[in-house]
């Protein structure tokens, strides 16, 4: 069995399949006393670029955004990309996501 860090690291990276990812995750308990690995902006930036340059679909993106979120063994280098994320995951009760979104969030966290 690989380390919920392993795991996270991963997820964090979109290195593997989400799906199985996400059973891997549910090997351990939800709650956490601490986060063990902090999401950085320079990631979250690659993952959006992978979006607008076609390497991953809405779906996909969405699907992360919702394993992500709520997540307390995460935690973010800036606050701003947490409510992003926030944003994104509850896509249907905020903007819609789509290219020109993406491209204004990533010139945002630049």
């Amino acid at each position: 069995m690989r380390s919920r860090k392993e795991i996270l690291n991963d997820l964090a990276h979109l290195n593997g399949n989400l799906n199985e990812l996400e059973n891997e995750l549910l090997q351990y308990p939800w709650d956490i006393s601490e986060p063990l690995l902090i999401f950085r902006k320079v990631d979250f930036y690659n993952l959006l670029n992978k979006f607008l340059n076609d390497e991953i679909d809405l779906d996909k993106l969405y699907i992360w955004t919702n394993l992500v979120e709520c997540r307390d063994d995460f935690i973010f280098e800036e606050e701003r990309i947490k409510e992003i994320v926030f944003d994104l995951a509850n896509a249907v009760i905020n903007e819609e996501i789509t290219k020109d979104l993406l491209i204004k969030i990533i010139e945002e966290i630049k």
